[in-house]
């Protein structure tokens, strides 16, 4: 066994020629020989994640592109993953689990989405994380970070059920009212009830508060028919 330490101050792409003789300690006319090399290849990657930082409201998909640069001398294929802090999981993913990038600075690009999810606080961030793993030597990797911001958002939306009641004059006529946080913050919401005929209704109004997000609180609204309503 032939055994060649690269000395650690040897240059990229450096070669060794080395040659192995083999001669008779009897008669040192009969010899032979052969040769071999020793080639230095450097390999080494780059992540970087552009933009490092974009915002957007729950329900929203991000874009960041993610570019691998070889650093080393040989072309390798990468392994790529993407883990987070915030624990979004499946909202987060690569359009490509590896990537083949040529040797001497070559470069190649991925997309990294991020979908925010819904029922997530504003002002959340997201901080991810993407690596490249080479395929020929797990010891070689980079990696590289950005962020995904919640917006703030305020929305709300209102359900009555049922849609529509009847019942004949003197009578008590029941729906339930839900109301539903759709924006990124907690919230209080007042509802006002009010007709077109003027029929007693109960409450008239009523406070809902510290509503999280995608969170819903429900009332009983309670209409009486007049004893004077027309049919119909």
């Amino acid at each position: 066994i032939l055994e060649v330490t690269i000395p650690e101050n040897a240059e990229n792409s450096n070669r060794d020629n080395i040659r192995v003789v083999a001669r008779s300690r009897t008669d040192n006319t009969v010899s032979a020989e052969s040769s071999c090399v020793a080639h230095v290849v450097v390999r080494g990657v780059m992540v970087s994640i552009s933009p490092s930082y974009l915002s957007a409201p729950p329900g929203t998909e991000l874009a960041f592109t993610v570019t691998i640069t070889n650093i080393g001398l040989a072309d390798d294929t990468y392994n790529l993953s993407a883990t987070d802090n915030a624990g979004w999981g499946d909202n987060i993913w690569l359009d490509n689990k590896s990537l083949l990038v040529g040797g001497c600075g070559k470069e190649n690009t991925t997309t990294l989405h991020v979908h925010v999810p819904y029922c997530v606080e504003g002002g959340t961030e997201d901080n991810i994380t993407v690596t490249a793993t080479s395929q020929t030597d797990n010891t070689v990797e980079n990696s590289d970070n950005c962020r995904a911001h919640v917006t703030v958002v305020r929305r709300v939306d209102v359900s009555i059920s049922p849609p529509e009641n009847s019942g004949i004059p003197g009578e008590n006529i029941n729906y339930t009212v839900t109301v539903k946080n759709d924006g990124s913050v907690s919230d209080n919401y007042t509802l006002k009830c009010e007709d077109n005929l003027g029929w007693p209704l109960s409450p008239t109004s009523i406070l809902f508060q510290n509503v999280a997000p995608c969170g819903s609180r429900t009332t009983q609204l309670s209409l009486m028919v007049p004893e004077n309503a027309t049919p119909g």
